[in-house]
């Protein structure tokens, strides 16, 4: 999970149980997803999903509206990345295809590895049944407290 996220579920079940039910399912990396605007996809990561049982087939870190549009869409809609069930395959590529990344204040991403592993393992995406709060962004913050709050109480 996302360090400033939270989530929480509008089904019987949590958000993060969703995914592992996904996970156990089809033993492939398993990412939580949620629809977005257009006008967001610069600040997440994206999905390109290219079926309708949500196989995954890249995760682009933070594209252009434009690359978004010509090749990140699904069914005119956009997904961004948020939960995930990481496979050992992550780990392997994280530590061998991008050691010493961090180095020199260049800081390691995720995204770079999931990708790597959608494209050569596969990946699942599960669209999750919930409300996810951002908690990274001011303005978000805000309706969190304020939605989060009253909905917990």
């Amino acid at each position: 999970m996302l360090g400033d996220h939270l989530f929480s579920s509008n089904t019987n079940k949590s958000c993060v149980s969703q995914l592992v039910d996904v996970y156990e399912q089809n033993e492939l990396l398993t990412i939580g997803l949620f629809e977005l605007p257009i006008a967001d996809v610069q600040s997440y990561g994206i999905a390109k999903i290219e079926n309708a049982d949500f196989k995954l087939s890249a995760i682009v870190e933070k594209p252009s509206q434009n690359l978004a549009r010509s090749e990140l869409a699904y069914d005119g809609k956009y997904y961004g990345v948020f939960m995930y069930v990481l496979t050992p395959e992550v780990y392997s590529v994280l530590s061998t295809e991008f050691a010493g990344f961090g180095d020199n204040d260049r800081e390691l991403q995720l995204t770079p590895a999931l990708d790597a592993v959608t494209k050569k393992y596969g990946a699942v995406g599960v669209l999750v049944g919930g409300t996810r709060y951002d908690i990274g962004m001011p303005e978000q913050y805000r309706r969190t407290v304020a939605e989060y709050g009253s909905n917990k109480s």
